[in-house]
């Protein structure tokens, strides 16, 4: 994520806690509904699920889509749950702490947009309050 991100997005986390939420694996970013699906945050790599912490899946492993792509997701949704904290520190790292014990850290990304035109860097949340990514 970028500071960027966290000043553009970070009020809008909120609405994800505590609540029954879904988990799409897409290649190697994360897609994390609210149900209804109407709230989404969309995370694309690095990131790193940890349990204990040890690593129990990252961004970085992604197997190219095969069997070992399901198995690598599937390892993924069996330490997913509802999220019950999120955290921005400083260094403007995103933590999100699940219901089962596990968090997704996802680490500052240094660089700048790569363009000033893209909306986002890292993440960003979507609601049904806005016909636009905020």
């Amino acid at each position: 994520m970028s500071a960027q991100d966290a000043n553009q997005y970070g009020h809008l986390l909120a609405a994800l806690r505590h609540q029954p939420v879904l988990l799409s694996v897409v290649t190697n970013s994360l897609k994390i509904h609210l149900e209804p699906r109407s709230h989404y945050l969309w995370i694309d790599p690095p990131w790193r699920l940890l349990r204990f912490g040890k690593v129990m899946a990252s961004s970085l492993e992604f197997p190219i889509p095969t069997a070992e792509f399901r198995r690598w997701a599937m390892r993924i949704h069996r330490f997913f749950g509802p999220i019950v904290e999120i955290r921005i520190n400083a260094a403007k790292d995103l933590s999100l702490r699940l219901a089962t014990g596990a968090s997704i850290w996802i680490p500052r990304k240094k660089e700048r947009r790569a363009q000033p035109d893209w909306w986002y860097d890292h993440w960003y949340v979507r609601t049904p309050d806005t016909d636009e990514m905020r």
